[in-house]
């Protein structure tokens, strides 16, 4: 279940991205990852490689606009990174400029005790984590 909904997300990554690529040039990803302590899991880079993407560890040292790549993939729990607050709070906005200039941003699940709310939304946009469990889905 959780490899079918990791290759589900993975799948819509690869449709959003909007991109210049010639025939039989490999996307480029960026990805921040931690192991968590929930799920013991950091498989987004093994993902967007099967998947066809050039992946590269986001360096947390500069700005997200100094790099050419098409997608951002920030992981499940990355807010529990130790560098984790402290690239966004530095970072945050050029992170939301990233999108704008057309390039794809995709953050997964993260701890809503560390981080209540994204940091890198335009003000115009808003959203709040919570930590409500269900059984079940209904979509």
């Amino acid at each position: 279940m959780h490899r079918t909904i990791a290759s589900i997300i993975v799948f819509i990554a690869v449709c959003f991205i909007s991109t210049t690529l010639q025939a039989g040039e490999r996307p480029r990803a960026l990805v921040l990852e931690h192991i968590d302590i929930w799920t013991s899991s950091a498989r987004a880079a093994e993902l967007l490689e099967r998947a066809g993407f050039e992946v590269e560890p986001l360096p947390l040292d500069e700005s997200p606009l100094a790099f050419d790549a098409e997608l951002i993939m920030i992981g499940s729990f990355a807010s529990e990174h130790p560098q984790y607050a402290a690239y966004m709070q530095r970072y945050a906005a050029d992170l939301s400029k990233y999108v704008e200039k057309g390039h794809t941003l995709l953050q997964m699940t993260q701890a809503d005790q560390v981080e209540a709310e994204p940091p890198f939304l335009p003000s115009t946009h808003a959203a709040k984590r919570g930590d409500r469990d269900f059984a079940a889905a209904l979509v």
